[in-house]
């Protein structure tokens, strides 16, 4: 009986980027094709610098209905108690199971409140000659806007008020940043090393 050989892993490059916002803030990495989508969250998270402070949830749009993906049946159970038919654990799933192909896409939703939507898309779907031992940054552009300012909208109130000596709320919108913050921002060495620790 001949051997089944397994099919060559795959690598998919991400393009993700935050709704709502210009210049646009965006991260480019590669992770495995059969990443976890808890494991995805973590490189996402380790990605932008977001400190994984809140609830987050993927939507994926499919037969004109979407499927939410959650941390933890809890979640699942508390949230939606009377609406669990298209609601799955993350830990669960493969990224493979709803993304093979360029340019398909997913949300990925962070903080309920501030309500932080990134669009993932996939840009290139390559061959692994082995396994992948981490996931990469590529690249990005841009800061993460600082946790809980509020969402998109009241980003662009918060820099305006950094930016402005004579806005009334300059001085406290710099002791809310701690200090100084710098939107243009983006350390690629220093992204790749954190998304690089994310155990898959």
């Amino acid at each position: 009986m001949p051997a089944t050989t397994s099919p060559a892993p795959l690598a998919y490059e991400l393009r993700v980027t935050l709704s709502e916002i210009a210049p646009e803030i965006w991260r480019t990495v590669r992770v495995p094709s059969d990443i976890r989508m808890d494991r995805l969250h973590d490189v996402l998270q380790a990605a932008f610098g977001w400190t994984n402070s809140h609830l987050h949830q993927f939507i994926i749009a499919r037969k004109g209905e979407a499927l939410v993906l959650v941390a933890n049946k809890s979640q699942v159970d508390a949230a939606w108690p009377d609406d669990k038919a298209y609601r799955r654990e993350e830990r669960r799933i493969r990224l493979d199971r709803f993304l093979s192909r360029v340019g398909e896409r997913l949300v990925y939703l962070y903080d309920f409140g501030d309500c932080w939507e990134h669009v993932v898309e996939v840009v290139a779907v390559l061959p692994q000659t082995s396994r992948m031992g981490a996931s990469l940054c590529l690249d990005g552009a841009r800061a993460c806007p600082p946790e809980d300012c509020g969402g998109a909208y009241s980003y662009g109130d918060l820099l305006e008020a950094i930016d402005d000596p004579e806005h009334e709320d300059h001085v406290c919108a710099l002791r809310w940043v701690g200090g100084k913050f710098d939107p243009a921002s983006f350390d690629l060495g220093k992204t790749a090393r954190a998304v690089a620790l994310v155990k898959l």
